[in-house]
């Protein structure tokens, strides 16, 4: 049942900038439902930039969990929260204790999540946690939407959303002009590494993929990434392929959000980018190493598509898929 005179929505995310971007649909349910409600997003500090562009967000607050707000030093900042916005009701997306810990010291009156790692004690309104949300076989934006069925929220036709400044999208459009993209072009986005190295493409096999688009004089490869994407790039070169556009290291996450928009197909592994092109609707090919990808991996459609195996075995399948997308 729908709760009532809800006027400040704490949501609380402790993950990465990709858990993050999957909560995206929690916060558009909760505007729907409360359209007059303020809703205040609690992350990390490496989350809190995109927090700022889910739809609905009305303010971020960091929770520092790992340094400046571990353990017991949650404490002051709580009682500060508690006194600044009176939360009527607090959403926890994370299975933790000390989520629940924290929901339970904002003083909110309705507190709402899994009942996990025995923290029920803490909260008014309980979804269980089953053994195939624990084994990856749930998406995780379903995880997150399946504690809005403990107040009457749940909505399975639910949607990912990602906001941008138009600062944001005028700095990406000088940086493409810059960068000698010919009018018209498809811009082909690629972003072939991740946080952890194990889930990395292979310059080789990126090699013949980006031949493979250099034949279409109407597409241009955009390579996107931070300092691992950086030295694809450069590794690339080494291997004689040089007709790229690298933007690895030129953007912040929100200028990012704006670049992704652009790009007519979008190839990423399992990285915060990839579920950033899916949350904006792009049409997007996941790259999968690991097995956990019924988590990340919100399911294909005519817009995305996975492909799975070792990073060698990729390209043939990605050529493929790509050419599907492509028609889109």
């Amino acid at each position: 049942m729908k709760l009532k005179n809800i006027k400040t929505i704490a949501v609380i995310n402790l993950g990465f900038v990709g858990d993050v971007v999957n909560a995206s649909c929690v916060t558009i349910e909760l505007r729907k439902a409360y359209p007059d409600a303020k809703i205040i997003f609690i992350t990390v500090p490496k989350s809190e930039e995109i927090a700022k562009y889910l739809p609905a967000v009305d303010e971020v607050v960091v929770f520092d969990k790992d340094i400046k707000h571990k353990g017991i030093k949650m404490l002051p900042l709580a009682l500060k929260l508690r006194l600044m916005y009176r939360f009527n009701m607090v959403i926890l997306l994370n299975e933790t204790f000390r989520s629940g810990l924290f929901g339970f010291l904002t003083g909110a009156k309705y507190r709402i999540g899994h009942d996990s790692e025995g923290r029920g004690i803490f909260l008014t309104h309980t979804v269980d946690w089953p053994e195939e949300e624990k084994d990856f076989k749930v998406h995780i934006a379903e995880i997150y939407m399946r504690n809005l069925k403990a107040i009457g929220l749940y909505n399975s036709d639910y949607k990912f959303g990602l906001n941008y400044s138009q600062a944001d999208d005028d700095y990406i459009n000088g940086l493409l002009a810059g960068s000698g993209i010919s009018y018209g072009q498809e811009l082909i986005g690629l972003c072939p590494c991740a946080r952890y190295g194990c889930k990395d493409w292979i310059p080789e096999e990126g090699t013949k993929f980006i031949n493979y688009i250099n034949q279409n004089p109407n597409q241009k490869v955009i390579i996107i990434g931070q300092d691992s994407g950086r030295d694809f790039a450069d590794k690339l070169r080494e291997l004689g392929v040089s007709d790229f556009i690298d933007l690895t290291n030129k953007t912040t996450v929100p200028q990012l959000t704006a670049l992704i928009k652009k790009f007519k197909v979008f190839i990423s592994v399992d990285t915060a980018p990839m579920h950033m092109g899916i949350a904006l609707e792009v049409p997007t090919i996941g790259l999968f190493v690991q097995d956990n990808y019924g988590k990340w991996w919100p399911g294909d459609n005519n817009r995305r598509k996975i492909i799975r195996g070792t990073p060698a075995s990729w390209t043939k399948n990605l050529i493929q898929n790509f050419n599907d997308l492509i028609m889109v």
